[in-house]
This record gives structure tokens, sequence and C-alpha cells, in this order.
């Protein structure tokens, strides 16, 4: 479910006041393979991931999946507007330990080396349609992760199932 949304449909986010970060920090997964952001689009647009920034203190792979179900005992994130102003996207953002999702296809492998902070532009987007769900998995069973997910509205001109 991947589809192109370009940088016009940021742009034009931006400009609505519809681009968000969601800021995670210090996050210490308790063992391998443990879900440690959970975000779930409850608006009635699509959201759109367009970047990750990752950082942690030890080597190892971020995992991101499609999922589904109820994290267990999560932290609420605030998404943060990238326009200063403006309402919080409509959904779930969560961080935690370990949120026990039930996971679905994975969508993304993503190496991280120690202490070397990473930006991934998804120049193709990622698409979170309503209902739907996605989850940040951490592989290793150390390690202290801190970054965000950069995600915007899709324009109802620009959504690809309209």
């Amino acid at each position: 479910m991947t589809v192109a949304q370009g940088s016009s449909a940021r742009l034009s986010s931006v400009l609505r006041g519809k681009t968000w970060t969601v800021p995670f920090d210090a996050i210490d997964p308790t063992g391998a393979d443990d879900h440690f952001v959970h975000i779930k689009n409850n608006g009635p647009r699509p959201l759109e991931v367009f970047e990750l920034e990752l950082f942690t203190t030890v080597a190892g792979f971020v995992e991101i999946v499609r999922c589904t179900g109820t994290a267990t005992s999560p932290t609420a994130i605030v998404p943060v507007s990238l326009r200063g102003s403006g309402a919080a996207p409509v959904g779930l953002f969560e961080s935690g330990v370990d949120l026990q999702m039930t996971l679905g296809s994975k969508i993304m492998h993503i190496y991280l080396a120690a202490n070397t902070p990473r930006r991934i532009p998804l120049e193709a987007g990622l698409l979170i349609p309503n209902g739907g769900q996605i989850a940040l998995n951490w592989d290793q069973a150390t390690g202290i992760l801190t970054g965000h997910v950069g995600l915007h509205e899709v324009p109802a001109d620009e959504d690809p199932g309209a």
C-alpha cells in the first residue's frame, strides 16, 4: 500500500497545517522484537509517512510493520505541527517498551549503526489509511531509541483511494 504522493502533496499539507512530527525519546525496549512506537489513523483522510529519523545506542534493525490490536501499557505521544499551530491528526500515537501489537506484513527492515543518527526519507511515501496501523519494531534485546516519524494528511485531490 505504498503510493507515491510527491512533494506537491506534502507542500499542500504543510500550507494547510496538516504536517506533523511524531517524536519519541529514550525508549528502552525490554527485549528483542519489541514494538516501541505505534500509530493508528482514526481520521477521515489517509496519513502518509514521508520520513523517519532514528538514533540508537546499539547497532541493530528497526522494522516497520502493519499491525492490529491495542497497545499494552502505552505512553501517548503528542504530534507536533510542522506549521507551528493547527490541530493534531486524529488517531493514536503511542510509545512504550513493549507494546505487544499483533503483527501483520513487514514493510521495511532498516539497519541502524550505534550512536549514528539516520534520516530515512520515504520518497514513495507509506500510506496509513483510515483505521490502518503501523508499529516500529526493534530486533535487538538492548539499546535506547530516539527519533521521530514525519507524516502528513493526504489531501482529497491526491488520495489514491478516493
